[in-house]
């Protein structure tokens, strides 16, 4: 029996879901065996689609509800939301919450 699960994810990369977060993305997404949809105000798009996911526009701040259907669907969207919440792994993007603790010797010689 195939699961349809839905979850919003927020586009939390500052350039946005371009070109290359979503070739990522289509690659990720085609390692699935579920229909995958991703859409934000009524618009929704197969995520195996880099063309489909370039007219979502999304921009920094968007909310986008991803949708999966399939055996794998759980697995589909938990890889999914990952993959937005790490930023599309763009270089230096550090994720919400993720503050570095950074420790100090404080014995110094003087």
């Amino acid at each position: 029996m195939s699961k349809v699960l839905r979850r919003t994810v927020v586009v939390s990369n500052p350039q946005g879901l371009h070109a290359r977060p979503a070739d990522l993305l289509v690659r990720m997404a085609t390692q699935f065996e579920s229909n995958i949809l991703i859409g934000r105000g009524g618009e929704t798009v197969d995520c195996k689609s880099i063309l489909s996911l370039l007219t979502l526009g999304a921009a920094l701040g968007t909310e986008l509800s991803v949708t999966a259907e399939g055996d794998d669907a759980e697995n589909a969207i938990d890889s999914i939301e990952q993959f937005f919440l790490r930023g599309f792994d763009e270089p230096g993007f550090e994720a919400a919450g993720s503050d570095e603790v950074t420790e100090t010797d404080s014995t110094s010689s003087a």
